[in-house]
Parts: structure tokens; sequence; C-alpha cells
């Protein structure tokens, strides 16, 4: 049903005049107030098909009128504030940039919500409708119950505290590699959805679509339908070393202007201090070719340089550690190759590398083990334990092999795997 033209000049008039007093009481929103101002009233549209509740493109804001009569007056302040922070943050551009908008959509209302919750009062938004939006606690209680279905350990969910203080760019880095440990979902229609997988629900139901999951569309913020509604893609590599290490953090950030922003030459860029948070695992064993271990090192020195990490751990290793190489700056990694390439080869065992990998472990950093996968000179039982203790003893495990017909000696549960394709080798 289309929108006559008094519906919709009648709210856009109710949504310039909440705009106009949004900062009432609430000082900090004055900023939102006047951002909101370039798009109410001539860049607002009213539309039952453009959106099912309200959103902010690069040049307008959406509202819905059915979605906008259902809420109350504190709601519908709520609700403008939530699109003029995504619209001052530039999130519509943020998104474009990400290779899963959704999941990058999901982030920033997160981290927008969780601002807003501490210039509105909850009990006047009602207990529903904090319910229905994305924010710290409903985010982490829907994971926690999503994680056992995906075979995700308790352990690797972020605290609920962690949401509430993470940046943009840590939850949509954390949500996309949450969801591609996912197994295939499907959602059908229009059913209502508790924003939490049912009790009922067991890991044989949810691969292969033998369930189908119903998802509330006509709520803002479903996490649900946002989240699981997707294939799960095909990750190259680089994509997987870039959400690792783009999640990891060197100590605190410190401006310095002495070495500008890449992405605003203007402003001044950020340097990390503190220990190292990037371990690699390098099989010198003779099973990885040059060209594969050069390509590789090339790639993650490129994306240290990319988030300013300045040293790394380096462990190389066959049967056993051949060396150890600490605090090795992302510039000499193409050094780093050619030394490896001197190295004595020989069997394929990463235990005593895994082992050796502890003495660096932090709850903040990232451990990447590269290897053909053929571990026929190890004990099957070692590596996984050793493996499995790594894991648990970083924040992140990433396993990156050449062989498709690599053994199972690396837990999936708790490491992400990724191949390197042959043709790249």
């Amino acid at each position: 049903m289309s929108v006559s033209r008094e519906e919709a000049r009648r709210i856009i008039e109710e949504a310039r005049r909440i705009k106009d007093v949004l900062y009432a009481g609430r000082p900090a929103l004055l900023v939102v107030s006047h951002v909101l101002g370039y798009l109410i009233p001539d860049s607002t549209e009213v539309s039952r098909t453009a959106t099912n509740t309200a959103a902010v493109g690069p040049k307008a804001l959406y509202i819905n009128p059915d979605f906008w009569s259902s809420l109350t007056a504190t709601q519908r302040e709520f609700v403008l504030a939530h699109e003029g922070l995504h619209y001052a943050l530039s999130h519509p551009e943020f998104q474009k940039r990400c290779s899963q908008p959704l999941l990058a959509n999901i982030a920033a209302d997160c981290v927008i919500n969780e601002e807003l919750l501490r210039h509105f009062d909850r009990s006047a938004l009602g207990e529903k409708f904090y319910r229905d939006m994305v924010n710290a606690e409903t985010l982490h209680e829907f994971l926690l119950r999503l994680a056992p279905l995906c075979n995700i350990p308790e352990s690797k969910v972020p605290s609920e505290d962690w949401f509430r203080r993470a940046t943009l760019e840590e939850i949509y880095s954390y949500l996309v590699w949450f969801s591609s440990r996912c197994p295939r979902f499907i959602v059908e229609g229009r059913g209502r959805w508790r924003h939490l997988p049912p009790d009922d629900v067991k890991p044989g139901d949810m691969p292969g679509g033998r369930r189908n999951l119903g998802a509330d569309l006509s709520k803002p913020g479903d996490i649900v339908e946002r989240l699981v509604r997707r294939l799960r893609p095909a990750i190259d590599w680089r994509e997987k070393l870039r959400d690792l290490i783009g999640a990891v953090a060197m100590g605190e950030p410190i401006s310095t202007w002495k070495k500008p922003s890449r992405r605003h030459p203007d402003y001044p860029g950020y340097y990390f201090y503190g220990a190292p948070r990037i371990t690699l695992l390098i099989d010198v064993s003779g099973s990885i070719t040059s060209k594969v271990l050069s390509r590789f090192m090339t790639e993650v020195r490129s994306l240290c340089e990319e988030v300013n990490i300045d040293h790394l751990n380096v462990i190389y290793w066959s049967t056993e550690v051949v060396r150890v190489m600490e605090r090795v700056p992302p510039s000499e990694v193409e050094t780093v190759v050619e030394v490896a390439e001197r190295l004595p080869a020989g069997g394929t065992n990463p235990a005593p590398a895994l082992e050796k990998s502890l003495e660096y472990a932090d709850i903040d950093a990232g451990i990447i083990l590269l290897t053909d996968g053929i571990f026929s000179d190890a004990a099957r039982d070692e590596v996984y334990s050793k493996a499995s203790l790594a894991a648990n003893s970083y924040g992140r495990a990433l396993y990156v092999f050449t062989e498709s017909r690599a053994d199972d000696y690396i837990p999936s549960d708790l490491w992400d795997k990724v191949m390197i394709p042959p043709d790249e080798g």
C-alpha cells in the first residue's frame, strides 16, 4: 500500500520536531540533532517498500510509516538518534567497503545502541524494544546460544563487557570469524523469532537446511536474520589472514604526528606499543615451496604494515624447532624467507613448535600455523593436544595448509582452517 502525501508530510513533520528537541536533557546528542538537519525534512522518504523499519543511506533517511506508528515518543527519539549516528559516523560507506555488509551493520548497530543507551532511560524505551535491538547484552546472549550449534567453544565468545567496549572494527572482525564457522542456515518467510535459537533446536537439525528458521523482520536490529541468512562462503586464505591480523591489537594505540594515517593523510596515524601479538609457525620441512612461502610472508608483511604492527615472532620448524626469531620487523620478512630457504629440511611434526609458541601466548594475541598439513612423522594425539592448548592460550588461531588431503591433526573447533590453492604454489 502506497503512502499518501498527507501521511508522509505528517511523519516528516513529527521527525523534524523530534530532531529539534532531541538534545533536551541530553547535551551529548546536540551534534546528532545537528546532523539530522541534513536529512530532515528535505532528504527524508516515508515508504513501506524502502525499509521495514527505519534506515539511513549516504544521502537519505527512510521511515516505514507502519513501524513509526508502532513506536512511543521516546522510542521515536531513539530511532532517529540511531539513524543520525549511522549517518554522522559514515557507516553506510563503511558497509560498502566490507566483504560482509550485513555483519558490518550488526557491528555498527551494537556500537551505536550502546552509546545511545547511556543517554536514554531503558525503562522508558520498554523491555521489548530493548530486547529487539542489537546491543552488547542481546548480541552476547545470541552468540552464546548459537555457538554450540556451530561447534564453537563458549570460551571463544567474548563477554558482554567486551562487546560494550569494543570498536566497530573489532566487533565486525569477530562476527566475520564467527559466521564463517557456522554451518549452512536457511531463513525463510516472515515467521516470528525470539532472537535466540529455541532450546529444542539441536546441532543435527541445523546443517543442510533440515529445519527452516523464521525471523521476525518487522523489528529493528534483528540479529538472527542478518547473521545467519547466508550461505557459508568460500573464503580466500588472504581474507582469513586479514581477519586475524586486523583483530589483533598491539597494546594501546598512541597518536603520533610523525606517522600520518594511510586513509586520511591530514590526520595523525596510530602507533601501537607493546609485546608482539602475532606468532608465525612456519614449516620448513621441505614440503613448502619457496613460492608459497614468499607469497604467504609478503601477504603477512603487507597486512602488518597496514595496521601498523611493527614486529612479530616467527618459529621455523620441521620435526623440531629449527629457529626462533623474536620481534621480527614486517619489513624484513623477505629476508626471513631467504633465511628459511637455507634452513635444514626434515620431517613434519608441529608439536614442538606449538609447545614453543606457548611462550608468546596471550589472550589478545594470534597464532598462525603454515604447513602442508601432512604430519606423517607425528603422533596425532600429541599434535592434537598441543594444538588445542595453543589455540586456547591465544585469542585467535589460524591454520593455513597447502594440501587438500591434509591430516586432521588440528582441532577444527579451535582453529580457523584455510587452504592455499595448488595453483598459487
